[in-house]
């Protein structure tokens, strides 16, 4: 697997992660069960530590990482796809952040969430659960639904790290 330690953390990771032989994990990280991590896709615990739940999928050329203070916190069945950023923040269960989204330091994103392609969810800012956003700077345009939701878990479940949200 493509894992390096920083700074004496090595990366830990369960026995069925599959990481892409193209994808980086390096540092203090702990991912759970069940996820896949696609090509080109970086996950960097340097300044800080990067713990991600089961079922986690991250699409090509996207990014995890931290800020010095700033972990990155991440739940299970959640859906990072291609180019999108994740980085010292926290993220409940079943979100979807689409492609070339960007979530910064200090938010919270609530659980059941998307975060729409190419919107921006600015440093600090509390997104309610089972919210959809959209725009740069990111705003609440309406609630998820079951639908959504349950959709978001069976992407996480089946562990594509293809951008499972292109052509929707």
């Amino acid at each position: 697997m493509p894992m390096l330690p920083y700074l004496g953390a090595f990366p830990e990771v369960a026995d069925d992660v599959a990481i892409d032989e193209d994808g980086w994990v390096v540092g203090n990280v702990t991912i759970a069960a069940g996820s896949r991590i696609g090509p080109r896709a970086v996950i960097r615990g340097d300044q800080d530590r990067v713990q991600i739940g089961r079922r986690f999928v991250l699409g090509p050329s996207a990014t995890v990482h931290v800020d010095p203070g700033g972990p990155t916190i991440v739940g299970d069945d959640v859906v990072v796809e291609e180019r999108a950023v994740v980085h010292g923040c926290t993220v409940a269960d079943a979100v979807l952040v689409e492609r070339e989204a960007t979530v910064l330091s200090g938010s919270v994103i609530g659980e059941g969430s998307i975060i729409q392609a190419d919107a921006l969810v600015a440093e600090g800012k509390q997104i309610p659960p089972r919210s959809v956003v959209a725009g740069t700077p990111g705003k609440v345009v309406r609630q998820s639904t079951d639908e959504e939701v349950a959709m978001i878990r069976r992407l996480a479940a089946t562990g594509r790290v293809e951008s499972p949200g292109s052509g929707r």
